[in-house]
């Protein structure tokens, strides 16, 4: 586990969000200047999703916001079930263990709804705590204060802009639909090569036309994928980079005619 540095803010601040960070995380209920656009989803791929709404109503986020005006520690035990079976049936591939998250005085009261549930397992918390870094990086993958282990540590504040967390990496990169296998083969005309790494990739609507980007590995019969915003592509340890267009990735890629996925 290595500790990730990220920022949290609402859509009316997230132009103060500072570039380079391991993390992000924004909302995906709530009044029109807290809720990320999909705009800013884009700007942000793979940032951390959190449901703050009063109902506990989007069991497709990472997270559930705890506190005043939020999600109740009564609505817990409910939401963490039908985010635990959305995450397990892939409801929205990348989502994360399904995480907590509140201060410390509300923390406890959550840890008893659960247990009165019967939830003493699976749970992840994201914990609320201004502290130093190095204290709050010490606080990941603790399970012995409240029983179960903290992914996340919200440890300062840029107010009234964003504030600074730090994350447990393993729970970011542990996301639905990561190993799944990919049923549906992209025509051969959308695929390009990736010139620096002998990489094929394709990139395609799915039914929602949003663009998907799949990264087709040497050798492989068919594609491993993972979810991206039109005009961006991820690949490990690299960062983004901006296509020019559907068809061509900016300065490291040229359309390859006749490519297949058969090894």
């Amino acid at each position: 586990m290595t500790a990730i540095l990220g920022y949290d803010t609402t859509h009316s601040a997230i132009g103060y969000l500072p570039k380079g960070a391991g993390a992000y995380a924004g909302y995906t209920t709530g009044s029109s200047d807290i809720r990320w656009t999909a705009s800013d989803w884009a700007r942000f791929p793979g940032a951390v999703r959190i449901d703050q709404d009063w109902n506990a109503g989007d069991p497709t986020a990472d997270v559930l916001d705890v506190e005043t005006g939020a999600a109740t520690p009564a609505e817990c035990p409910a939401w963490y079930v039908s985010a635990l079976r959305d995450f397990n049936t892939c409801a929205r591939p990348g989502q994360r263990r399904p995480t907590l998250y509140a201060n410390q005085s509300t923390m406890p009261l959550i840890v008893q709804h659960l247990h009165a549930a019967g939830i003493r397992s699976g749970p992840k918390l994201w914990l609320a705590d201004i502290t130093s870094r190095s204290a709050a990086e010490a606080m990941l993958g603790n399970t012995s204060r409240y029983g179960f282990p903290i992914v996340g540590v919200q440890f300062s504040y840029v107010n009234p802009n964003y504030d600074v967390d730090v994350f447990d990496s393993t729970w970011l990169s542990d996301v639905s639909g990561a190993t799944d296998p990919v049923v549906v083969i992209p025509p051969v005309h959308d695929y390009l090569k990736d010139e620096t790494t002998d990489m094929y990739y394709a990139i395609v609507p799915d039914a929602n036309q949003i663009q998907r980007v799949y990264a087709v590995l040497p050798g492989k019969t068919g594609p491993a994928a993972f979810y991206v915003p039109t005009g961006k592509v991820e690949k490990p340890g690299v960062q983004f980079v901006t296509f020019k267009d559907e068809t061509t990735f900016a300065e490291v890629a040229t359309i390859v005619a006749d490519a297949t996925v058969s090894g």
